[in-house]
């Protein structure tokens, strides 16, 4: 019991500034995993807000191209007429909707949104400079 105390409470002398180099470089493989985590962030970020433009123009399209339009039109316009068919209606505009075209500029914005806020992160925790006492 005595030999297991006796290993277990000896201390061992630690060199000088053992500690603050080791934190040093902790800090400097943090901070170039960031950088490198904030420069494909910040590509995907652009990539995503690239991607927005065409998207939304086809979803303009296919909303125009689809009567979409006309059918909002006719729900402002025509408000007897919508409510004696509103069953009719209904069905033909969920049925006009561009889901798929709605689906990936919704994709888009959401991905645009989350790469923005990991880059500004990341960029920050690598631009930030850590001191020693």
């Amino acid at each position: 019991m005595d030999r297991k105390h006796q290993l277990f409470t000896t201390r061992i002398a630690v060199p000088a500034h053992l500690t603050d180099r080791i934190c040093a470089k902790i800090i400097r493989i943090e901070r170039r995993l960031a950088t490198i985590r904030a420069g494909i962030t910040g590509s995907v970020t652009v990539l995503s807000i690239i991607s927005i433009f065409p998207i939304s123009s086809l979803v303009y399209s296919r909303i125009i191209e689809g009567g979409f339009a006309d059918y909002l039109q006719l729900l402002v316009s025509d408000w007897d007429v919508l409510m004696s068919n509103w069953g009719t209606f209904s069905l033909s505009l969920a049925e006009s909707i561009p889901l798929t075209g709605l689906i990936a500029l919704i994709g888009a914005v959401f991905i645009f949104f989350w790469s923005l806020r990991y880059a500004v992160r990341n960029t920050r925790i690598a631009l930030t400079a850590h001191h020693f006492a």
